[in-house]
């Protein structure tokens, strides 16, 4: 996915120029406490992308980072001895190169969270605001998210995809 945040900027300048409206860098739904929804969640085995919406936040100042989860129970002991064992791991989205994406200036984002592998099967989503120029932490299969992006996000929301039937 190219970057699409000059383009966006730059188109959101000349719109400021044509219209005399001043800059669209606002603090979406005025001063408030920071929040982040998720309007589209797809479904797991869809190639769509993830949608959401962020009020109390300057646009300008923030950007998204989001990561995907797989999240399994395995070995499950019939004794109940042992119990069973999850296994977490949890990938930057959309790339590597482009671990931020854009808010636009009316609040919301669009996230390409299947680039790669068997992304679409991803049962876990954490999106997170982050200071716009931030880099965040990049992760490739790692266990957890790290504590580092808890502690420098303005506001996160995490959810948890199902199987349909199950």
């Amino acid at each position: 996915m190219k970057n699409m945040r000059p383009i966006i900027q730059a188109f959101a300048l000349i719109i400021c120029a044509a219209t005399l409206a001043g800059c669209p860098c606002q603090t979406i739904d005025g001063p408030g406490e920071p929040a982040i929804s998720l309007t589209f969640v797809p479904p797991i085995g869809s190639f769509a992308d993830l949608e959401g919406q962020v009020s109390h936040v300057n646009v300008c100042d923030y950007e998204i980072a989001v990561y995907i989860g797989f999240e399994s129970i395995i070995g499950t002991d019939p004794t109940g001895l042992f119990g069973s064992r999850i296994i977490q791991e949890y990938w930057s989205k959309p790339t590597f190169e482009e671990p931020l994406t854009p808010i636009l200036f009316d609040g919301s984002f669009q996230v390409d969270i299947t680039t790669g592998g068997i992304d679409e099967m991803a049962n876990i989503i954490a999106v997170f605001v982050l200071p716009a120029g931030y880099l965040p932490p990049l992760l490739a299969g790692d266990p957890e998210l790290p504590d580092e992006l808890f502690a420098n996000s303005l506001s996160y929301t995490m959810t948890t995809r199902f199987e349909e039937g199950k």
